[in-house]
């Protein structure tokens, strides 16, 4: 049986930083390091796959709060972050990631560079709408603002900053639609 001798990691390197990061959602674009050996090469076996590496992610500045899968295995040499998100819109937040198993091995922790967290995505759900209408009658249309990031009702603590106006229009076939056309939104539906 051939033993293969694994270089020793001197260093930790950011792969993909965050982008277009948006408040409470998954982050789209998945953070991940690598780590080095002394030469800077990418070292893509990492300990043994029945006990992996691990690295942990922070946040080291920012208002909101880190959420989601912070502790993840290094794999083919990366550790990607593939289940995280921030809690509160806001600029200048910066991720941290040090190697935290095996314990004691002398790897400093890296920072990514500031990013901003954009407002949390907010959308609108029609309640049970039927593809076709009796023409000629009148009929009620409900809908429910949606928080998209929690693929949830929006709550009013979300809501409360942002006023709503509604729009119904005829987008495509022949016809009017007629009567209350546009509403103000109270609450969390239209």
């Amino acid at each position: 049986m051939e033993v293969k001798a694994l270089e020793i990691p001197t260093g930790i390197k950011i792969a993909i930083e965050p982008e277009d990061v948006l408040e409470f959602q998954i982050m789209t674009t998945k953070p991940s390091v690598y780590l080095t050996d002394s030469k800077g090469k990418m070292l893509s076996e990492i300990g043994d796959p029945s006990d992996p590496w691990k690295c942990t992610v922070t946040l080291k500045s920012g208002l909101g709060a880190l959420w989601g899968n912070t502790t993840v295995s290094f794999i083919n040499g990366v550790a990607e972050f593939d289940e995280i998100a921030i809690t509160k819109t806001g600029v200048d937040y910066v991720l941290e990631y040090a190697v935290t198993y095996p314990t004691g091995t002398g790897l400093a922790p890296v920072e990514g560079i500031p990013f901003e967290v954009g407002p949390r995505p907010l959308g609108l759900r029609f309640d049970e709408e039927p593809e076709l209408r009796k023409e000629n009658t009148t009929f009620d249309v409900l809908a429910t603002i949606w928080d998209e990031a929690l693929d949830k009702p929006a709550t009013k603590g979300v809501l409360m900053t942002y006023n709503w106006e509604c729009f119904i229009y005829l987008s495509a076939g022949e016809g009017n639609l007629t009567g209350m056309t546009h509403v103000l939104c109270v609450d969390t539906t239209a």
